[in-house]
């Protein structure tokens, strides 16, 4: 989205972020990154590489993945619940380091950790300490 307003007017722009860009130079060789551009090419078409949704969709699934796998052979209503509401501590694959998924009962967001990043006018650029809201 920043190409239509122009990259060097997106110049130092600031933005939070939880996951890694796939398409950032400073993942090609993250071991996460990697496993997804594998998945792309498997199961995918090359253009999705670079979309964020086809990254997001990933990662969803294996959130997705670890709720069932908590769930055994119950999978009732309220067995998914309780499983989805009591992740503690878990690292999806293309978060960025340091960033853990963490629910309650009474407390459902997912992700509560980012850092920020600024545009240098060809790619985002992480800077600071992780951020906890």
């Amino acid at each position: 989205m920043l190409k239509p307003a122009g990259l060097e007017s997106s110049r130092d722009l600031v933005s939070a972020i939880s996951a890694k860009d796939v398409t950032d130079p400073q993942w090609r060789d993250d071991s996460d990154v990697k496993t997804f551009t594998a998945f792309i090419e498997k199961y995918m078409t090359p253009v999705d590489l670079s979309s964020n949704a086809a990254a997001y969709g990933y990662t969803s699934a294996a959130l997705l993945v670890h709720v069932l796998g908590k769930c055994g052979d119950d999978l009732s209503r309220e067995n998914i619940m309780r499983q989805a509401t009591s992740i503690k501590d878990l690292v999806l694959p293309l978060s960025l380091p340091g960033v853990k998924i963490n629910t309650s009962p009474t407390d459902y967001r997912m992700i509560r950790q980012y850092q920020l990043q600024r545009f240098d006018g060809e790619h985002w650029k992480l800077f600071g300490d992780l951020l906890e809201d």
